[in-house]
């Protein structure tokens, strides 16, 4: 779903781990778990626009999104 250089920015910062999805598999895993409708930013995150984090923390999944390709 991610170009090379994005898969780069997946970290752990204390007690989080923010990763993204490998697939559009687990992106519609993780919009089923949490019922919502991030799976519809399969386009705007193949074509850049878009990246969807899943944030862990105690093995519960969050998500965040940012809405262009610049990481602060």
């Amino acid at each position: 779903v991610y170009k090379s250089h994005q898969n780069s920015v997946e970290v752990a910062v204390e007690d989080l781990e923010f990763r993204l999805p490998v697939d559009t598999v687990e992106l519609s895993e993780w919009a089923k778990e949490l019922h919502n409708c991030m799976f519809g930013y399969v386009n705007t995150i193949k074509s850049g626009r878009s990246i969807i984090y899943g944030v862990f923390r105690a093995d519960e999944l969050h998500i965040t999104e940012y809405p262009d390709t610049h990481v602060v």
